[in-house]
């Protein structure tokens, strides 16, 4: 079975946003294989993703060469496409999904080293759809604020009209 790769931050990404419930500026790379979930972050993410998933395992930029791959030359592009590329191969990913809004750059360096990507944004919405601890919260809470007020405005109606 493929894998579902995603990558960009969860400010912007809806679909990175609900895999990583918290706000993340920066990019990530999020991994399902095998029933198993990955992380590619850095180290200042760490901790805060580790305490909204605890089963994910949680890879690092510079735990993969980030830092060294730019003291080389490598620009923080390539060396970021670099990193994400040996965390794909240390997840024993040969093979994977990806929504439409995959950034191009990083999906040609992983198909240049061999890596099978699927463009399946159906697969990626599905995944969207299914609502789970604080996304059903912020759900209620919305609705619990739509009923207050529908019945706050019926009351002003009926007193209105006595």
């Amino acid at each position: 079975m493929a894998a579902l790769l995603l990558y960009g931050d969860t400010e912007r990404s809806p679909a990175m946003r609900h895999e990583v419930p918290i706000a993340i500026g920066d990019g990530l790379l999020f991994a399902e294989v095998d029933g198993r979930t990955a992380i590619l972050t850095s180290w200042l993410e760490r901790d805060r993703i580790a305490a909204v998933l605890p089963r994910a395992e949680i890879l690092e930029f510079n735990e993969l060469g980030m830092r060294a791959l730019v003291e080389e030359g490598k620009t923080r592009l390539a060396a970021e496409r670099e990193v994400v590329l040996r965390a794909v191969r240390q997840l024993g990913i040969g093979e994977a999904v990806v929504p439409g809004d995959f950034p191009l750059a990083l999906a040609d360096r992983l198909r240049a080293d061999g890596i099978n990507l699927t463009v399946d944004d159906g697969a990626v919405a599905v995944r969207r759809r299914v609502k789970a601890g604080a996304e059903l919260d912020g759900i209620r809470a919305a609705q619990r604020a739509a009923h207050a007020a529908t019945a706050k405005r019926s009351e002003e109606r009926r007193v209105g009209k006595e």
